[in-house]
């Protein structure tokens, strides 16, 4: 099954380097992992002129949920005048292991976007490298940035709680929403 990149957009940063942003929703019916988005870019005359590689930012992706990505080019060629993006992924038994995000506030503070929250793990055995993945949106509800963060705490036992601060430097464009995804591991 093909999975859909949806709401990409590009952006070029201070230094040169270009980044697409975007997800990838999972249409299957279970859960992936090890998801690849490559990108290929084109010249004006449909020649290839760079690739690039990245994986998304959730390890598993269950059935419906969307994996956000930050695919950089470094140092790309000015000739650059389209790119395709394809999908590439495995399957797996694994259900994601997911923390409850209890609280969360967005807010512009020195041009950076922060999101400072709280997440509780509900779950009834205890979690380490507990990982908040925000995806941030425009008003056209295009992806214009993706960052994973860790919680204040690294290990949560269970029924416990910390607290959060996810930054998105210099956001290209300004933010108008985002979404949060908390994955963590099973301790």
């Amino acid at each position: 099954m093909t999975l859909v990149v949806r709401g990409a957009t590009d952006h070029t940063v201070a230094n040169g380097d270009l980044h697409v942003f975007g997800e990838v929703e999972n249409s299957t019916t279970g859960s992936i992992y090890n998801v690849k988005v490559v990108g290929t870019f084109y010249n004006s005359s449909d020649q290839v002129v760079a690739i690039s590689v990245v994986y998304t930012m959730l390890d598993v992706v269950g059935a419906g949920e969307v994996a956000p990505f930050d695919l950089a080019l470094l140092d790309p060629p000015s000739s650059i005048d389209r790119y395709d993006l394809q999908v590439e992924y495995a399957i797996t038994s694994s259900t994601p292991l997911r923390v409850e995000v209890v609280s969360h506030q967005g807010s512009t503070s020195n041009g950076d976007y922060h999101i400072l929250g709280q997440v509780h793990n509900q779950n009834s055995f205890a979690v380490d490298s507990v990982r908040i993945i925000a995806t941030f949106y425009n008003a056209q509800n295009q992806v214009i940035g993706a960052v994973i963060s860790h919680a204040a705490l690294d290990a949560l036992s269970s029924g416990q709680t910390t607290a959060f601060d996810v930054v998105l430097a210099d956001p290209p464009d300004s933010v108008d929403d985002y979404a949060l995804l908390v994955e963590a591991e099973r301790r």
